[in-house]
């Protein structure tokens, strides 16, 4: 039987777009940012937050708000009995192993990228002479 395209299905697929089309935007902003060597993105949003704290406070409180309507709204739902203990400690312990392994992969990458630029340099240093 092929698979029912309803309301709710269309509905999926819109959140997901809209949920990962601003990180592509970013990523793709990043990238030329990067290639034109200005200041990076992450250092024109600090900059202006902080220029702007009451803004900042006021996007941290909506996002907070957000989360927490997310992931402590019942709805119509019935209630179900919470999830046993030792799930919260796998699910922590996952979490410390995915940021260690993030930051030793970003370390990795600039360390990688730190050898080739001083490759790079050093390439260009023998060509002037």
């Amino acid at each position: 039987m092929p698979p029912v395209t309803g309301p709710t299905t269309l509905a999926l697929a819109f959140a997901a777009i809209v949920a990962v089309v601003p990180f592509i935007g970013i990523a793709v902003i990043n990238i030329v940012i990067a290639r034109r060597g200005w200041s990076p993105l992450t250092q024109l949003v600090e900059d202006y937050l902080r220029r702007y704290p009451i803004f900042a406070a006021l996007l941290s409180g909506f996002v907070g708000a957000l989360v927490g309507h997310v992931f402590w709204s019942m709805g119509d739902n019935p209630p179900k009995p919470p999830a046993p203990a030792h799930l919260l400690l796998e699910a922590l312990g996952l979490a410390l192993a995915a940021g260690l392994a993030g930051a030793l992969l970003l370390w990795l990458l600039g360390m990688a990228l730190a050898a080739v630029s001083e490759r790079l340099r050093a390439g260009s240093r023998q060509v002037r002479k």
